[in-house]
């Protein structure tokens, strides 16, 4: 059967299972939970109807659905008799399971909307800077109480502050005021993480622990939670004002083989980890010149590889992801060639992009680490990184006219 073929099959058996659903939208946030209907609701038109055969670049769903009733992604392309077999189990599995739960939320407390107090702070909010926001908040600090009532009006802030990349604020007084439930939200973990990585006085350790601890739903977040993961104790480790050289060379083997089993995942070969690769490659090539333990890596061959996630992230609406794909492409070119007059394309994609100083801050502090530890624990090498000070410089330069 072809995907949307197996999708409408697999619709039927839940059916006949005694699985009920009143609109799309509904079996859609059953199978697919954790992904937006808005966002998939005209695509859902054509694989219901069967006018397309495929999914096509929405890999995800596939993955979310799999998941979701508990079967090997891979029966999507397997036979059609494999496919029937094996999904007749699935469903029944999963309708026994769904029948030993005993559904409570109709007793459960709910959040309470915003009070018109609320709505005027976040207004204020909205408009002030980092340290007028601080000043609001500290002012009426009973909205900050860890109360069922003050739960909408903090996650409404979390999500302002982390767009703006307020994370010292997060860190200080949004994360604490969340109930348990919320804190424990996946996404809300995720986000928890990545801002205690990122903070004046970075939690890499405690960054690390939390990913870990994320419940993966995908392939794809797979693997992009445990790059994630890998860079924050690669922060960490690296950032021991005591390191010697021989810690550094096993520091780095250790990482070089996470990012690059990360990398290889499924032959997914995403950027994120292949970028972090390249860079810790190249660190490991500067310092240890004599040491050939990465020669098998043919590094020409990630920039081959990493071309399909690259596009499709360039393509996007997304502009955060139109940003990291496109940026990437041209730090892997920076990597590979040591191109000295590659800044000037860094440049011109920075104006075109006109990114957020936020996602300007997140590159250049990759590089300044790469930077730093080369500068520290290699001697020779001030000519193999000038062309990086001078993207590095770029980025400086931007963010001064930014402000």
């Amino acid at each position: 059967m072809s995907e949307t073929e197996l999708l409408s099959y697999i619709m039927d058996e839940l059916k006949k299972s005694g699985i009920v659903w009143r609109s799309d939208r509904e079996i859609f946030n059953i199978l697919i939970p954790n992904e937006s209907w808005e966002k998939y609701k005209k695509s859902w038109y054509h694989w219901k109807k069967k006018s397309v055969k495929t999914f096509r670049k929405s890999k995800n769903i596939k993955e979310a659905i799999s998941k979701t009733l508990g079967f090997d992604y891979h029966i999507w392309s397997s036979t059609q008799e494999k496919q029937k077999s094996t999904i007749k189990e699935a469903i029944k599995l999963y309708t026994q399971n769904q029948k030993s739960l005993i559904d409570l939320s109709d007793l459960m407390p709910q959040q309470s909307p915003l009070s018109k107090k609320q709505e005027q702070l976040l207004e204020k909010i909205k408009v002030s800077s980092v340290t007028k926001i601080k000043e609001i908040l500290l002012n009426n600090q009973e909205c900050l109480i860890q109360t069922l009532e003050n739960q909408t009006f903090i996650l409404t802030l979390l999500t302002f502050l982390y767009q703006n990349a307020f994370y010292d604020l997060l860190y200080e007084l949004i994360f604490p005021a969340l109930l348990p439930h919320n804190r424990s939200d996946k996404k809300i973990k995720i986000i928890e993480a990545h801002t205690l990585g990122i903070i004046k006085k970075p939690k890499y350790r405690q960054s690390a622990l939390l990913l870990n601890s994320v419940k993966i739903d995908s392939d794809s977040q797979l693997i992009d939670i445990k790059t994630s993961a890998i860079s924050n104790i690669r922060r960490y480790r690296l950032s021991n004002p005591n390191l010697n050289i021989q810690e550094l060379k096993e520091i780095l083997k250790a990482i070089i083989k996470h990012y690059h089993d990360t990398y290889i995942y499924d032959k997914r070969y995403h950027y994120y980890p292949a970028i972090n690769l390249l860079y810790m490659i190249k660190l490991f090539q500067l310092i240890f010149k004599d040491d050939k333990e990465f020669s098998v890596i043919d590094i020409s061959k990630i920039q081959a590889d990493t071309k399909t996630s690259i596009q499709q992230d360039a393509d996007s609406k997304e502009p955060e992801k139109v940003y990291y794909a496109k940026i990437t492409e041209l730090e892997i070119k920076m990597l590979i060639y040591e191109n000295k007059i590659i800044s000037r394309e860094f440049g011109l994609l920075i104006e075109i992009l006109n990114p957020s100083e936020n996602l300007l801050n997140r590159t250049q502090r990759t590089m300044e680490e790469f930077l730093e530890i080369a500068d520290r624990f290699c001697k020779d090498c001030e000519n193999k990184l000038e062309h990086i000070k001078r993207v590095v410089n770029v980025f400086r330069d931007k963010k001064i006219q930014i402000n």
